[in-house]
């Protein structure tokens, strides 16, 4: 496969579009990140396995929030 850019948020959603979400144990190094499917609604949220980057999910009245730190 080839890329067109440097960056690693080209290689996360390639991995997501040809392996789904079981590509994201294929995945080395530090990332946090959430993918949205804007045709089912449906979200990925995922993290290092050693949870370098944090990831926080957050439920309120107001509605469903992400943040990721560095």
């Amino acid at each position: 496969m080839r890329f067109r850019t440097g960056c690693d948020t080209e290689v996360v959603a390639n991995a997501i579009r040809v392996w789904g979400s079981p590509g994201i144990k294929r995945l080395a190094g530090m990332y946090a990140f959430v993918a949205v499917d804007t045709g089912t609604g449906e979200f990925l949220a995922a993290r290092d396995p050693f949870g370098v980057k944090p990831l926080y999910l957050i439920r309120s009245r107001e509605g469903f929030f992400v943040l990721l730190g560095n």
